[in-house]
């Protein structure tokens, strides 16, 4: 074969349309498309096998990891040709689509925004005068947070247990008294909010020597609450790569002015019995 037809041949094996394989000259060839498909089947089967490990770090049940890892090779492939067959009936899929990561993306702006602005409630209840001029223990209204994955909110009666004595008849206080009175909880604006997909819990944190202060930031000085740090993932994976420097004893996981000591972190990694960076960064220890 001269270069020059050599050339041409290659040309036309290039423009074969919608064909894996072409003959010429009595010879089959494999097309550019045959070579396409190969390539992201391949990488299709890795990724799909790349879920085994994954599913069995979240569950070992043989049915639910059999079923899942079926559905990730065989599934996702049909349904993907299932649905390019049927995406000419939806006219205006592509429009919604843009219309949600839009809004998805503007919603996401707005959440990180809340970083380091208070927080209006309905109550103008001071953490400053209460926590760090009283002295109130955080757990005096967040009661759960030893024990549940919420710290929980105080109930009207954990208001009115003083202020049915001081200040009873304050105008800042009306919700307060309309609440106790009619036996209907206050609604509170949340101050921090964590997407669906990620899963916390407060009390493994207490029980570990994690401070109010690390998530919180000095809420003894604040006079209207804000979230202090934008809790990314990075801000979670920081802390459980390397969590001896923020640990503290027990006794002063609630005490908003304790400084902690990173040497004797290590030593609280011993005696609290606090898992290796490489169970802590697992994926499902924060995603369930």
């Amino acid at each position: 074969m001269t270069k020059g037809s050599w050339v041409m041949h290659t040309l036309r094996w290039l423009m074969e349309d919608e064909k894996f394989f072409v003959k010429r000259d009595m010879v089959r060839y494999a097309t550019p498309l045959f070579v396409v498909l190969v390539m992201v089947e391949v990488t299709d089967v890795v990724f799909a096998v790349d879920s085994i490990p994954a599913i069995l770090a979240v569950s070992r049940s043989q049915f639910i990891v059999f079923a899942s890892n079926a559905m990730a090779i065989l599934g996702l492939r049909a349904l993907y040709f299932a649905l390019a067959a049927m995406v000419h009936r939806f006219h205006y899929l592509k429009y919604a689509l843009a219309l949600v990561l839009v809004f998805s993306g503007v919603a996401v702006g707005a959440l990180e925004q809340r970083e380091g602005r208070p927080v209006p409630q309905p109550v103008p209840f001071s953490h400053a005068f209460h926590a760090g001029g009283l002295g109130l223990s955080c757990r005096y209204c967040h009661s759960a947070v030893e024990y549940a994955p919420y710290a929980g909110l105080p109930p009207t009666e954990t208001c009115m247990t003083c202020h049915l004595y001081v200040k009873p008849d304050s105008p800042n206080l009306a919700l307060v008294r309309e609440s106790w009175e009619k036996g209907e909880p206050l609604r509170w604006n949340r101050v921090v909010n964590l997407p669906d997909f990620v899963y916390f819990h407060h009390a493994p944190h207490v029980a570990k020597g994690v401070g109010c202060a690390e998530c919180h930031g000095r809420v003894d000085q604040m006079p209207v609450v804000y979230q202090p740090k934008a809790f990314t993932m990075k801000f979670c994976l920081d802390c459980h790569r390397n969590p001896a420097p923020r640990l503290r004893p027990r006794e002063q996981v609630f005490n908003m002015a304790y400084v902690p000591d990173p040497e004797l972190g290590r030593e609280l990694l011993k005696l609290y019995h606090v898992r290796p960076p490489e169970e802590l960064t697992s994926c499902n220890i924060c995603h369930r």
